[in-house]
């Protein structure tokens, strides 16, 4: 395979959930020239297996498997380490793409050689369990989750600097 432009970095933790949504999300992106490192984090679940099946259609995709669980920002580090491409993205197993996605980003990167990270507009969706206050939970925990669900509305992304 030739060298690709793009590295997408796939760091994953039984996310059995959102694996294959997530892998058909990527590999029905307008923009082909890309390949895919996934960083298994030591699933206990069908992750692993749901990513081989991938692998076995699209050469394009690459699985490391992890013998014990690392810390999650460990796992974004490692699939970053595998890139050696000119561009790299980040893409979490419960995120998804809009078809274009890729090709806006690198057409945009490519056209402003003053720029070096872009990305596209964020939306949310699906539930939000995690936020909902459990009678069980502690005074800081129900604080934590109001505050998180009040303010979710106003969180933005903003990049700036050298």
């Amino acid at each position: 395979m030739e060298k690709p432009l793009v590295t997408i970095g796939l760091p994953i933790l039984n996310g059995e959930k959102f694996i294959e949504r997530r892998l058909k999300s990527i590999l029905t992106q307008t923009f082909l020239d890309f390949q895919i490192i996934i960083s298994n984090n030591a699933s206990t679940d069908n992750s692993l297996l749901i990513c081989k099946e991938f692998a076995k259609k699209d050469s394009r995709i690459k699985i490391f498997n992890q013998k014990e669980t690392i810390v999650a920002e460990k796992n974004f580090a490692f699939v970053l380490e595998q890139a050696y491409t000119k561009y790299f993205v980040w893409a979490s197993v419960d995120d998804l793409w809009k078809e274009d996605f890729l090709e806006k980003n690198f057409e945009f990167l490519e056209k402003n050689n003053n720029y070096v990270c872009c990305s596209g507009t964020v939306e949310r969706f699906g539930e939000e369990d995690f936020l909902k206050i459990k009678h069980n939970d502690s005074f800081f925990k129900k604080n934590y989750k109001k505050f998180r669900k009040n303010f979710r509305p106003f969180y933005n992304l903003s990049f700036s600097g050298n």
